[in-house]
């Protein structure tokens, strides 16, 4: 095993173990629709629009429309941790860390969990009466292009600016997205978060927002709820971030975290930390999602 504890044995002047910087759990589980799923696979059937139509006669017959029925499958996954705690191990050691072993792999779990509602919108959704049909992520109406700038200016790469947020947003707006009373959130890294703040002029009026929400002073800019992450994915050395209400995005949960703390007699009663979590996830609407790319 990797796993090296006689890093902790001997001096008796630690009592604690430190853990490493690390993202401690989800970020992005409460910004999609969860919902409970009983199996491997789950489907979810969408509804289109209706279409009305005019009355042109008097006495006509009662038309039949019809609506678009569509359907998307999510694939759950279980994913787990172990580690062995020797006995010979604790009796140099003046602290007991299975707890913190135990909170360690929790939190990479709810990253694990980040992971794949990335994933889900980034990448392909299964579709049809049995998920064998697929759908590609569209690119082309719903995404905010590495060297946007608005109409009139000189398209160049850049970072995260005001202008993309803006486009991202509008595009929302045009497909309807927003006045469904959903909560938009725009997912970032901490890159982009500075991009904002170094692209926006101290003359701006959206400098002191901007300037708050990189010190979490506040969490919302123009509309969207800012989460963090640095898990996300990059594309032709371009980070990724995501604009998105949480109906764009079913994450379908069959097991939630388990942690078990145990001796395993075969070997030698040492302690074994385990834990694990069963879920999945699928983009239900691309028009509810927006890439925005941005230079790094």
């Amino acid at each position: 095993m990797s796993w090296s504890p006689d890093i902790n044995f001997v001096q008796q002047y630690k009592n604690e173990l430190t853990p490493i910087f690390q993202q401690k759990g989800s970020r992005l589980r409460s910004t999609v629709s969860v919902v409970t799923q009983n199996g491997e696979f789950a489907y979810y059937d969408r509804l289109g629009r209706a279409t009305a139509q005019a009355i042109t006669a008097r006495h006509a017959d009662t038309p039949l429309n019809d609506i678009d029925h569509t359907r998307r499958r999510n694939q759950i996954t279980g994913y787990n941790h172990a580690l062995l705690f020797d006995n010979q191990d604790a009796l140099k050691m003046l602290i007991n860390p299975t707890s913190d072993y135990a909170a360690s792999q929790a939190w990479a779990l709810g990253r694990m969990m980040d992971d794949v509602i990335i994933d889900a919108i980034n990448g392909t959704a299964y579709t049809g009466k049995t998920g064998s049909g697929t759908q590609a992520f569209d690119t082309t109406n719903q995404r905010v292009a590495v060297n946007y700038v608005p109409t009139g200016g000189v398209p160049a790469d850049s970072g995260l600016t005001v202008e993309k947020v803006r486009r991202a947003r509008k595009i929302l707006a045009a497909n309807e997205v927003l006045d469904m009373g959903e909560t938009p959130y725009f997912v970032c890294s901490a890159q982009q978060m500075d991009d904002l703040l170094g692209t926006t002029q101290v003359t701006s009026s959206d400098y002191n927002s901007v300037k708050a929400l990189v010190a979490g002073d506040v969490d919302t800019f123009l509309g969207f709820k800012f989460v963090r992450s640095e898990q996300l994915d990059t594309t032709s050395g371009h980070r990724i971030c995501l604009a998105y209400v949480p109906s764009a995005v079913k994450l379908g949960i069959a097991e939630e975290l388990k942690v078990r703390i145990n001796e395993r007699d075969d070997k030698n009663y040492s302690i074994q930390v385990y834990s694990e979590a069963t879920f999945g996830a699928v983009r239900m609407w691309e028009e509810a999602v927006v890439q925005v790319l941005c230079d790094e």
